[in-house]
């Protein structure tokens, strides 16, 4: 349409009209798309799914020997040893021999009710034992959870007691072996405390993600084994201990994965190290410096693999988009980032594998919904910006990038007439 130069106050409210008539047409048409994708997307009353709120898996619980009652009795020492053990089938044993060192500085014999207290963790204890001097003392269950016993410390002596179990983690690709005594702090005090945590030679370095606190020395091991400690003089500290690592049949998978993929694999190689990755990720959301970290090795492979392997499509490679249009729809979702790029990102990956996949494909519902979803989001951060403007000024760049999305239409040559 040409303007005349001269009618300049025609010219502006002729510009006004237009610009508003396409604003208008603008946000009908999208709300008209946002409707189409939704229609043939998940139907009413069945909501796309999420990721479930997932416990932690993976972590050993532990049991802590405590007074069932106010103390007479000092807590002197306290002493664990963690001593873990690849089974070499998937699985993990963690053996636990703690030794507590109680006095009775009294000049009366003290009867002292105990309980076993039990740690968080999803990995149950086995094979419970608690002596005194060596000699075993019965066990019940205790009324609030827990084991229950009852010794009484002679005048004026010391006493060693010793609880030993074992607990087994198994699939899991992420085990954590944690130990928090600052609940022991309803013994009497002062209580000087040394912790240490030995792992075989098939669990190497390179597979521990954390061993926390990080004041940690190297202590002495066995042969095949690593052992490290934490020392603290007359106190018991609050910190939590914590080491967590890849499981040994994970780690194997992740190096077979990485030499594949080092390689030049083929697409279903970098599919396979993106889920491993992923799984590592989803084992301990909670953790966000674990999971990130995850998911960035994740998205990598992912991206990778499509790169390398985008000339020609195949049923991994949309599988492959379909796994990083999730994790983007997850990071998409967390109060901790930045919902538009993540939901772009979305769009994208499930726009490509969308364009990848049957027509009877049963994933395809799904998927639309996520697309619904992230046009949704992208609609409304463009309404909040008002980005309408830029579509009245360059309608044909701002409907383009849009149309691109559509990949059920036929691409767009022209996108006004």
């Amino acid at each position: 349409m040409a303007f005349n130069a001269s009618s300049t106050g025609n010219h502006k409210h002729k510009v006004t009209s237009i610009t508003q008539a396409t604003a208008a047409l603008f946000i009908a048409c999208i709300a008209l798309l946002l409707v189409f994708i939704e229609a043939t997307a998940a139907p009413p009353g069945d909501p796309p799914s999420s990721p479930a709120a997932q416990s932690v898996t993976g972590m050993t619980k532990q049991l802590y020997l405590l007074p069932a009652e106010d103390p007479l009795v000092q807590l002197q020492t306290h002493t664990v040893n963690l001593y873990v053990t690849d089974n070499g089938d998937g699985s993990v044993s963690v053996f636990m021999d703690a030794v507590y060192r109680v006095k009775n500085d009294t000049d009366e014999a003290i009867p002292l009710p105990l309980i076993l207290y039990p740690g968080i963790g999803s990995a149950p204890t086995q094979d419970v034992s608690l002596t005194i001097g060596g000699q075993f003392l019965s066990l019940s269950p205790a009324a609030g959870g827990g084991l229950a016993s009852e010794v009484e410390i002679p005048a004026d002596s010391q006493v060693v007691f010793r609880l030993q179990y074992r607990v087994i983690v198994d699939d899991t690709p992420l085990v954590s072996v944690r130990y928090a005594p600052s609940v022991l702090r309803r013994w009497r005090g002062p209580t000087s405390t040394r912790i240490e945590y030995s792992l075989p030679n098939s669990i190497v370095r390179e597979s521990w993600t954390q061993a926390i606190p990080d004041t940690w020395s190297y202590a002495t091991s066995t042969p095949g084994t690593t052992a490290i400690k934490w020392l603290y003089d007359s106190a018991i500290p609050n910190e939590e201990f914590v080491v967590q690592f890849i499981a040994p049949d994970t780690w194997v998978q992740i190096q077979n994965a990485n030499a594949s993929t080092g390689a030049g694999g083929p697409a279903s190689s970098f599919l396979a190290q993106g889920d491993l990755y992923r799984s590592l990720a989803e084992t301990e959301p909670a953790n966000r410096l674990i999971r990130e970290r995850f998911e960035a090795q994740a998205i990598a492979a992912y991206s990778d693999g499509i790169a390398l392997h985008s000339s020609a499509p195949s049923a991994d490679v949309a599988q492959m988009h379909i796994r990083l249009a999730a994790l983007y729809r997850d990071r998409a979702a967390r109060p901790t980032h930045d919902t538009v790029p993540y939901s772009a990102l979305m769009v994208d990956e499930t726009t490509t594998a969308l364009s990848l996949l049957e027509p009877n494909d049963g994933r395809r519902v799904e998927i639309q919904q996520w697309l619904a979803d992230g046009l949704r989001i992208l609609f409304d951060d463009a309404r909040s910006q008002n980005d309408w403007q830029k579509a009245s000024q360059d309608p044909e760049q701002f409907w383009a990038k849009w149309a691109k999305q559509l990949h059920w239409y036929e691409p767009w040559e022209k996108v006004l007439d």
